[in-house]
């Protein structure tokens, strides 16, 4: 039986001018089903990218507030 090698999760905002910014999270592949520590569930997957996804956001509205 063919076993997935995981699941991911991109997302993407446009800015008011049409960049688009970016982030996304990949699960962890299972190695050994008994160990929970290699499941990644979809919920905590979707939490960590949409962090990553504002902190890029972040990143450039502050980039853009020192650059100007």
């Amino acid at each position: 039986m063919l076993r997935s090698p995981g699941y991911g999760l991109t997302l993407a905002a446009e800015t008011k001018n049409g960049s688009v910014i970016s982030a996304e999270s990949c699960s962890i592949p299972r190695g050994d089903e008994s160990n929970p520590t290699t499941i990644t569930i979809p919920e905590e997957l979707a939490k960590e990218a949409v962090f990553k996804l504002l902190d890029e956001i972040y990143k450039v509205k502050e980039s853009k507030r020192i650059f100007q």
